[in-house]
């Protein structure tokens, strides 16, 4: 019995820390990726994500506010899908213009990185847009 009681209880030591290997390594993407959007991305899409920055006088229309991704998506934030817009795998439709750079290319040249080194920034970005998603508020009483 005590044999029992000690390898469950070893069991869920090493649960316990993984868990908090798992977010100590999705804390430090998110810091990444908070870094890149401020860098990168805030003059476009506004300190907070909230949009439009507007600074290359593109329409404010154009910068997207990125805290309702979620919202916009029947509350699901699709990582796979913020990944290929930020990366750069969707093509632009033809009656439009791609504002924000194809980052997965422009990440993969910078420096010779390659891109392993663009899709982990990449990753790292989606991290953190994921983490600043409003909650959509509920309308009670109607």
């Amino acid at each position: 019995m005590r044999k029992t009681v000690g390898i469950g209880a070893a069991a869920l030591l090493c649960a316990a820390v993984t868990a908090q290997a798992v977010e100590k390594d999705e804390l430090a993407r998110v810091g990444h990726g908070r870094v890149f959007y401020i860098t990168n991305c805030a003059s476009c899409h506004g300190p907070l994500g909230q949009g439009p920055g507007g600074a290359r006088g593109e329409p404010a229309q154009a910068h997207a506010d990125l805290t309702r991704i979620a919202e916009r998506n029947d509350g699901r934030f699709d990582d796979l899908h913020v990944f290929q817009v930020i990366y750069g795998v969707y093509e632009v439709p033809s009656d439009r213009d791609r504002v924000m750079p194809v980052w997965g290319r422009v990440l993969a040249r910078y420096q010779s990185r390659g891109d392993e080194w663009a899709r982990a920034t990449c990753g790292d970005l989606v991290a953190y847009v994921k983490s600043i998603q409003t909650i959509p508020q509920q309308t009670y009483g109607r």
